[in-house]
């Protein structure tokens, strides 16, 4: 797991690498199986740099939540997230997007925040 720089996370957040049993492809897992007896998968999960993640979320595994975004409270983040959005919902849609960049030489300001 990986969480950038500046990034606020308030109480009572879910976040997990982990999945009992894959749920993608050919080879799924048996929804008949007890989920105890299924295979553990494990996918990185990355946040970027000032973020903001509103009370109560639920981050599932896999997902990759890009440099300044707000993940709005109770919200489920079950895919990846681009950057500079405003994400609500279960699951997430991006109700808004917050583009504002300004490079002078190394030094990228988005949202009046820097980046190298």
């Amino acid at each position: 797991m990986e969480i950038g720089d500046h990034t606020l996370i308030a109480s009572r957040v879910f976040i997990t690498d982990t999945s009992y049993g894959n749920y993608e492809g050919e080879n799924s897992s048996s929804p008949q199986k007890p989920p105890n007896s299924r295979e553990l998968f494990y996918k990185a999960v990355k946040i970027g740099k000032s973020v903001l993640i509103g009370e109560n979320v639920s981050i599932l595994s896999g997902v990759e939540i890009g440099n300044g975004c707000v993940i709005g409270a109770n919200s489920v983040v079950t895919k990846s997230v681009g950057e500079n959005c405003i994400v609500v919902g279960a699951p997430v849609v991006v109700i808004k997007n917050m583009i504002l960049t300004k490079k002078v030489g190394r030094v990228e300001t988005i949202n009046n925040m820097q980046y190298l």
